[in-house]
């Protein structure tokens, strides 16, 4: 399930976790509420910009060459990320960079 913001007749704004095809929940009012046809994120990214598709594998090879200059491999470091993963009482992920060991 994703985050949707809803809003009302009355001009209620709430935002709620629901399906891909709910189209319209209710709002605390009791009107039916009509999903926003774009919806935020719970992420930034921020840095650099992904590149167009054919490009992904050597922008991918480029960055794990130099992980491997500091002593990590790409799959090391893709497993440092999954285990700090912290999820909060919404339900959204972060990275809890904390977590992470600093040096190779």
């Amino acid at each position: 399930m994703a985050v949707y913001d809803f809003t009302c007749q009355a001009g209620h704004e709430f935002t709620r976790r629901a399906g891909y095809t709910d189209e319209v929940a209710l709002c605390v009012c009791g009107e039916p509420a009509h999903r926003a046809p774009f919806y935020r994120t719970d992420f930034v990214i921020s840095g650099r910009s992904l590149p167009p598709e054919p490009d992904v594998k050597a922008v991918q090879q480029e960055w794990f060459g130099e992980l491997k200059k500091k002593g990590w491999t790409g799959e090391r470091a893709v497993e440092g990320l999954r285990k700090s993963v912290i999820e909060d009482k919404e339900g959204r992920r972060f990275i809890d960079t904390g977590k992470m060991p600093k040096e190779a």
